[in-house]
């Protein structure tokens, strides 16, 4: 904060998450906004944990922390039958809602990247998380596999059609999300 008067500096409110509204204040940013902050800049991002060189001029970057889809649910009463049921947590459905466009976006550039391409297409993920959270692998592709069935990229996310594989894990508490590579 500058001065004694309880004013906060353009920076401090940058530090916030808040934005210019066009009419001299500042409003928090929309979950949107927030995501296209999140896109890296330029071919090359470099993490702050492990200084990993990442050339992404050939990946496709989905942004936002990627959660386990298993183990991410929640027990619900069905209001016409009144039985339980399961279904995904708020934080997956929230997810789901914040990159709907981007999967929608960047289906004609991954129709590309697999053209020609025999199945199963084989399909390398690389997870970047804001936190050193402990997490499994095969319940993570569970919801990139299923977002990419949903928005057409692939015809069915079984072992005929997609072999998934993994590069293992960075941390970037500042640009999490998910590199999608075609190796084959």
């Amino acid at each position: 904060m500058s001065g004694g008067l309880g004013l906060f500096t353009e920076e401090d409110m940058k530090t916030m998450g808040c934005v210019p509204d066009g009419r001299g204040n500042y409003r928090k940013m929309t979950d949107r906004e927030k995501q296209l902050s999140l896109m890296p800049k330029g071919k090359k991002v470099v993490y702050q944990e492990n200084m990993e060189e990442i050339d992404t001029s050939c990946k496709i970057f989905i942004p936002g922390d990627v959660m386990s889809k298993k183990n991410s649910k929640r027990i619900i009463t069905n209001p016409k039958t009144q039985r339980p049921m399961i279904i995904s947590s708020e934080q997956t459905l929230a997810y789901e809602r914040a990159t709907r466009n981007f999967w929608i976006n960047l289906r004609g550039e991954f129709l590309q990247q697999i053209k020609g391409k025999p199945l199963p297409l084989q399909i390398e993920f690389h997870f970047v998380f804001s936190g050193k959270r402990s997490r499994d692998y095969g319940n993570l592709a569970q919801l990139p596999l299923d977002l990419m069935q949903e928005h057409l990229w692939i015809h069915d996310d079984d072992m005929d059609n997609v072999l998934p594989s993994y590069r293992p894990y960075s941390i970037d508490r500042f640009n999490p999300g998910l590199y999608i590579r075609i190796i084959n």
